[in-house]
């Protein structure tokens, strides 16, 4: 039974795997973003630009039939106007008003309106019916006006229609197929010819205009339209795209912000639940501390008195280091646990915390065959409780170096003093290094490679953290581990620590 290791559950406690915790934030917060996910600002640009463009054209295009329709009503509107005052006022050929019954006196007053109106290429007169009357030249062929018109012509309005494409058979009174593929811009304004004195609609007088310059004009509009709209939405598309640009990538700091402080939370949640079990523990070894102080006493007086005279039995060496060991883990627990509640105030400097570090160690490196280097240097004083909190965490990362060290390599712990901000302690071995699978879980608890539960490097870093500190892990590999405790300047001597399981 010598040499057997046996490890202490307390009741209602379960060290099986299922006990294990489950907490990786860092996993599941550092999980990479789709393809998708990346491709979707994209895509809100490219539809809001092309909303944007849909909007412009539509826009732009209504424009443009409005003010093509004001330039075709604008002729009309000024011809009959010129009409209207025409008919009732004296004229070269006599009574005009007088003649306006007669075809030809109508057919005067449109020939008159012809030379007011430039690249007029013919004249068609119609009744109040909209049939044709008469044309002038006399190879302007007959027409006949539609329904929708002679309406328009009987409640007073003049009436515009433009054709860019007109035949010149239709305007010359050309044989059909003399030339077929002959077209041209025409504009045809049509203008009521109504009695002065009253009565109605005696005529319509047509305008046949060669429709070349308002054809010019239409692509003159056509032109200053697309330059206009496509500036719009350079403009505002620039606009927009910066505000979309910005708006996600304030975004994505609103998001990144509340991934950090939601990792944060969890981690502050998961220390909790560790500072719970830590109490747990703690108040559990109080009872074992005591409950164990005198069987171990007497285990070791038993093995003392039996392995003294056979120094050369390797198990009851082994049997004699073990019950040492154990016996000083109480001693120091019991000490530890007496400063915490007998009120005891002093200090240490850091020379003494490192000698006292060493010799705490130097059996454990004797037994495994590994050279042991302390260097500490320096004047400043700390606080009895913080060295013991300190002490605690270095000599468990010590313990730990040793162990995986080779026999005839070194560990070394040493003291860095950062210009009165701060001081950090350095624990390295010459061990094989962390294995990869395990870090990820560095300082939760895990299986161990000696066999133990881990959950050793856990305490050491909550004891860091109620010393105001931090526990970490610079470097890892082949030439072995670097453990890192950075601790504030001063630990005043008296300011009180936080107890075990104090979360602050």
């Amino acid at each position: 039974m010598i040499g057997t290791r046996r490890t202490f559950s307390p009741p209602g406690w379960r060290s099986d795997s299922r006990m294990r915790p489950t907490f990786q934030p860092e996993r599941s917060l550092r999980a990479p973003a789709g393809e998708g996910s990346r491709a979707i600002p994209a895509l809100v640009l490219v539809a809001a630009l092309g909303v944007l463009a849909t909007a412009v054209s539509l826009g732009a295009l209504s424009l443009r039939g409005q003010i093509r329709t004001r330039m075709l009503e604008r002729d009309g509107e000024i011809l009959q106007a010129v009409t209207r005052t025409r008919a009732g006022a004296e004229s070269p050929l006599g009574d005009l008003p007088g003649r306006l019954r007669e075809p030809a006196g109508q057919l005067a007053l449109a020939l008159e309106l012809s030379t007011l109106t430039e690249g007029v290429l013919g004249v068609r007169l119609f009744d109040a019916s909209g049939h044709g009357v008469t044309a002038f030249p006399p190879y302007v062929p007959d027409a006949s006006l539609t329904q929708a018109e002679t309406e328009g012509l009987s409640a007073g309005h003049a009436v515009t229609r433009y054709d860019p494409v007109a035949s010149l058979n239709e305007v010359a009174g050309l044989a059909p197929g003399t030339t077929p593929d002959a077209t041209l811009p025409l504009l045809l304004v049509t203008v009521p010819i109504s009695n002065p004195a009253g009565g109605g609609l005696l005529a319509s007088a047509q305008l046949i205009v060669d429709g070349h310059a308002l054809a010019a004009s239409f692509s003159r509009l056509d032109r200053n339209l697309a330059l206009d709209a496509g500036a719009l939405f350079v403009a505002t598309g620039t606009l927009l795209s910066l505000a979309l640009v910005w708006g996600y990538a304030r975004l994505q700091r609103t998001n990144q912000s509340l991934r950090e402080r939601t990792g944060l939370l969890l981690q502050a949640n998961h220390e909790l639940a560790m500072a719970g079990k830590t109490r747990a523990v703690g108040a559990v070894a109080a009872h074992l501390v005591h409950g164990l102080s005198n069987p171990l006493a007497s285990l070791q007086q038993f093995v003392s008195t039996h392995a003294g005279g056979r120094r050369d039995d390797p198990e009851w060496q082994e049997a004699l280091s073990t019950a040492r060991r154990a016996q000083n883990l109480v001693d120091e627990a019991v000490r530890v646990l007496g400063e915490e509640g007998g009120g005891q105030d002093y200090e240490l400097s850091l020379t003494e915390l490192g000698d006292l570090l060493r010799s705490r160690l130097r059996p454990e490196a004797a037994l495994h065959g590994v050279q042991l280097e302390v260097q500490v240097e320096g004047t400043d004083t700390i606080a009895n409780r913080h060295a013991n909190l300190v002490l605690l965490v270095l000599e468990s990362l010590g313990q730990n170096a040793l162990q995986v060290t080779p026999r005839g390599r070194n560990v070394t712990i040493s003291l860095t003093q950062e210009g009165g901000t701060g001081m950090v302690w350095e624990v390295r071995d010459q061990g094989p290094g962390f294995p990869p699978a395990l870090l990820p879980r560095l300082f939760s608890p895990c299986p161990s490679t000696k066999g133990g539960n881990g959950i050793g490097l856990a305490i050491s870093r909550q004891l860091s953290r109620h010393l105001g500190g931090e526990l970490t892990l610079d470097r890892t590999g082949p030439e072995g581990c670097c453990f890192a405790l950075r601790l504030p300047a001063r630990l005043e001597a008296n300011s009180t620590p936080p107890q075990l399981g104090d979360p602050r």
